[in-house]
Parts: structure tokens; sequence; C-alpha cells
């Protein structure tokens, strides 16, 4: 499978876009997070994973897929301001940021240490808002999916944990036949 990856509001952050897709990873993932439609669409299918202590505790708006929708909406618009202001700092400053926000991804990738996938979360706590990226070996990352994560395991919110570790897998058996390890191969 060929893929390009597109670069994003910094020159450490870039997503992937798979062949015979119009929008990269990341473009896709947040064209869903905007979607109000979508969102409570989403919320009403998925409504026993939503209301849940955990997240009537933490204040979500789950009792009302609309409200839920709304508020994800809302959280997706700062992250994407996020990511954008990114290009407003150093690149230091910028490598600091995603150093500090992603996290390496546990489960079957706990053991890998080179080209790392990761984790970010949106910006509020808790969130929904989960990037999925890989992290190459000068700090660049890459992502490679978004989605909303429910549950306390990716794996119980229904189609992520097979959606991340394949797209994860495509995107490493990628990286590692075309010896693409940092920022420079992927340009």
């Amino acid at each position: 499978m060929e893929m390009t990856f597109t670069p994003l509001s910094s020159d450490l952050l870039f997503s992937v876009r798979l062949e015979g897709k119009t929008m990269s990873e990341y473009n896709q993932a947040l064209a869903s997070w905007l979607d109000l439609n979508y969102l409570i669409d989403f919320f009403t299918e998925n409504f026993e994973l939503i209301n849940t202590p955990f997240w009537i505790n933490q204040g979500y708006p789950v009792t009302d897929p609309i409200d839920c929708a709304s508020f994800t909406r809302k959280e997706a618009i700062v992250l994407n301001e996020y990511i954008e202001d990114l290009s407003l700092v150093s690149d230091t400053e910028a490598k600091s940021r995603l150093n500090g926000w992603f996290k390496p991804l546990d489960g079957e990738y706990v053991f890998v240490t080179e080209l790392v996938p990761q984790k970010a979360y949106g910006l509020n706590y808790p969130s929904m808002l989960r990037l999925y990226a890989i992290k190459l070996a000068d700090g660049t990352y890459v992502i490679v999916h978004g989605g909303l994560k429910l549950t306390k395991k990716m794996k119980d919110t229904p189609k992520l944990h097979e959606t991340v570790t394949k797209k994860i897998d495509n995107v490493l058996e990628f990286f590692k036949s075309n010896g693409i390890i940092e920022k420079i191969d992927l340009l």
C-alpha cells in the first residue's frame, strides 16, 4: 500500500495520507470530530459506553448525545488550534510540546523501541479524542489515525483497537520496507 506524508503546522508533525484517500488521517479525524451529525449518530449508537459513572463524574455531558457531540466538537476545535499554534513557536519548543503531549502506546507495542507507536489525548481532561502516531528517531511524529476512545481500554471501544493496530502495523511495515526512520526520509 502506498502512502504520502502531509506536514501539519510544525516541521515535526506529519499525517499519513493513504493511497486513494483525498485527506490525511488527521484531516479525516478532524472532519469527523467537527461533523455534529456524525458525532450525534456515533454517541447515540454508543450510548451505553458513554453513559457511565466515569464520564458522568468527570462532568462530560453524556446523558444527551447532542450535548456530548457539541462538547466533543468544541474540544476538537481547541485541539486543532493547538496543532496550528505549533507553527508559531521554535522547533525546540514544538518538540518539547509534542514530547509532552504524545505518550507511548501500551499493549502490544509496549516493548517497541524504534519507530515507537504513540497516543495523544485531546486537551480536556478527560478526553475522548485520541490521536495515534509513530515517533521517528529524530522526534518527528506521524499521525496514523484519530478516533474517539469511549472506554478505559482501547480494545473495549468498538472497532478502535482493530483500526488503530491495523493502521500502525501498515505504516510501520511501510516505514521499515522503505528505510524511513526520520523526517528527512519522509520528504
